[in-house]
C-alpha cells in the first residue's frame, strides 16, 4: 500500500474536485435573453486532495483500501495537458457521466467555454448558464463552487506540495463535464477581490439582520474556504421576500393602509385672522381669495396621494394572487407528475413532491439544491420508463398474422 495514506475515519465528501465560483460580480454578465455568463472562473488546480480509495481509479491494483483517505496530487503538467479537454464540457446540476448516447438534457444548465487554459496553478475558463434555477443558485450562493468530473490514471508517486504530503499523483487527465455544487473539496483562489453584497431594501438600511442559521456571518469570501472536506453545510432553502410593509417610505416600498399619513389626520394650521393687522396694505377682501385658493392646492395635491398607493396595494394583491395560482398549478403537475411512481402525494409544494418521490427512488439529495429536483425527477422518471418492461393489455395485443390477416391461411403440411 502506498505510504502516506491517512488511517483516519471515513469522512463523507464530494466527489471530485470543487472551486468557488464567480464571487465578484464584475466578471458576471446576464444577456437579454437571461443567461449569465461568466467571464473568468478557476475550473480545477494543480493541488493535493483527499480522495476515498474507491474513488480512485485501479484502487485495487494499487492496493488502496476503498474506506481510506489518500492524499492525491494532481499534477501541474497533466493539468495543462487536458485544458483543451474541457472546452465546450456541458454544466450540470450534479456530477453524472455524460456521453453523446447517454446525455442528461434534465440537469444540463449550460456550458465551458472554449478558452479554457492553465494559469499555474490554475485551470480557469469562462462558463455560460441558461437555466434559470441555475442562475437563481448561483445568483443566492446557495450553488457557490464548481467541481470537474474526469478521468485520471494515478501513478503511486508521493512527495510534499505546499507542505501536504501525498502518495498518489493523478496523470493522463481527460475532462468529460463541470457540475454545480455546494461543498468545494478545492481550497483555491477566488474569482474578483469580493463577495457581491445582498440586495437589501433601503428601508432595511438602518437595522441589522442577523444571519441565517447554517449561513456564515462574514462576508469575506476566504472564510469560506477554509472549510475542509470533512465539513459538511448545508445552506437554507432560499425563501421568497414579500413586499415590505415596515419601515419608512422609501423608493420601491408599499406600506400598509394603516401605516400611511391620512389626509384627514393632519394636524391643522392655526385659524388665521378675518381682518389683517391694522397698517398692512391688505383689504379685508382679498384674503379670504388667497386662503380659498392655498386650501383647495392643498386639497388637490392630499387627495393624489391615496389614490397613487392604492393603485400600488392594488397591483401588489394581484401579483401575490399570481404566484399563489402559479404555486398551486405546478404543485398539482407535481404530484399528476410523480403518482405512477410513488402513488397519491399529499405534500404542500411542488418541491416538497418531488423531493419525496426522487427519495423514494433512491436519489441522494444531500447538498442538491430544491430547484434541481424537478429536472433530475424529469430524468429519473425517464429513464425508469426506458427500462421498465413494456406492459400490453391481453384483450388489446393483436398477433403478426391476425394484424395482417394471415390467420385466415392455413398450410397443409
Amino acid at each position: 500500500m502506498p505510504s502516506g495514506h491517512l488511517p483516519t475515519t471515513p469522512t463523507p465528501t464530494r466527489g471530485r474536485d470543487a472551486v468557488v465560483l464567480a464571487l465578484d460580480r464584475s466578471v458576471r454578465r446576464t444577456d437579454v435573453d437571461g443567461h449569465l455568463h461568466i467571464a473568468r472562473c478557476i475550473l480545477s488546480a494543480a493541488t493535493v486532495c483527499p480522495y476515498y480509495g474507491h474513488e480512485i481509479p485501479g484502487a485495487k491494483a494499487l492496493g488502496l483500501e476503498p474506506d481510506t483517505l489518500y492524499q492525491v496530487y494532481r499534477d501541474p503538467q497533466a493539468l495543462a495537458d487536458a485544458a483543451a479537454s474541457m472546452a465546450g464540457k456541458p454544466i450540470l446540476m450534479q456530477h453524472q457521466p455524460v456521453s453523446a448516447q447517454d446525455h442528461p438534457k434534465e440537469i444540463t444548465v449550460g456550458a465551458v467555454g472554449s478558452d479554457v487554459r492553465f494559469e499555474a496553478p490554475n485551470l480557469v475558463g469562462s462558463l455560460t448558464v441558461w437555466d434559470q434555477s441555475a442562475i437563481a443558485a448561483i445568483e443566492s450562493g446557495q450553488q457557490r463552487a464548481v467541481s470537474a468530473g474526469y478521468r485520471y490514471r494515478a501513478l503511486p508517486q508521493g512527495g510534499v506540495h505546499d507542505g501536504i504530503p501525498y502518495s498518489l499523483t493523478m496523470t493522463d487527465i481527460t475532462f468529460n463535464h463541470l457540475a454545480l455544487v455546494t461543498q468545494p473539496r478545492v481550497k483555491t483562489a477566488i474569482i474578483g477581490d469580493a463577495a457581491p453584497a445582498p440586495h437589501r431594501d433601503p428601508a432595511s438600511m438602518t437595522h441589522s439582520t442577523p444571519p441565517h442559521a447554517g449561513q456564515p456571518q462574514s462576508v469575506c469570501p476566504h472564510a469560506a474556504l477554509t472549510q475542509t472536506a470533512a465539513v459538511q453545510t448545508t445552506n437554507p432553502p432560499m425563501q421568497e421576500q414579500p413586499f415590505s410593509t415596515t419601515g419608512s417610505a422609501s423608493p420601491g416600498t408599499i406600506q400598509p393602509a394603516a401605516a400611511r399619513p391620512s389626509p384627514h389626520t393632519a394636524s391643522p394650521a392655526p385659524a388665521a385672522s378675518s381682518q389683517p393687522p391694522p397698517g398692512s396694505g391688505i383689504t379685508a377682501g382679498a384674503a379670504p381669495t388667497a386662503i380659498t385658493s392655498a386650501a383647495a392646492l392643498t386639497t388637490g395635491s392630499t387627495t393624489a396621494l391615496p389614490t397613487t398607493m392604492d393603485a400600488a396595494l392594488t397591483r401588489a394583491v394581484q401579483q401575490a394572487e399570481a404566484e399563489v395560482i402559479r404555486r398551486m398549478e405546478a404543485l398539482h403537475a407535481a404530484r399528476d407528475a410523480v403518482r405512477p411512481f410513488v402513488g397519491d402525494v399529499a405534500m404542500d409544494s411542488a418541491t416538497a413532491v418531488y423531493g419525496f418521490a426522487l427519495r423514494e427512488q433512491g436519489v441522494d439529495l444531500t447538498d442538491l439544491p430544491e430547484a434541481a429536483y424537478k429536472p433530475l425527477f424529469q430524468q429519473v422518471a425517464r429513464l425508469k420508463t426506458q427500462t421498465s418492461p413494456l406492459g400490453m393489455d391481453a384483450e388489446q395485443t393483436v398477433s403478426f398474422r391476425d394484424t395482417f390477416g394471415l390467420g385466415r391461411i392455413t398450410v397443409k403440411a
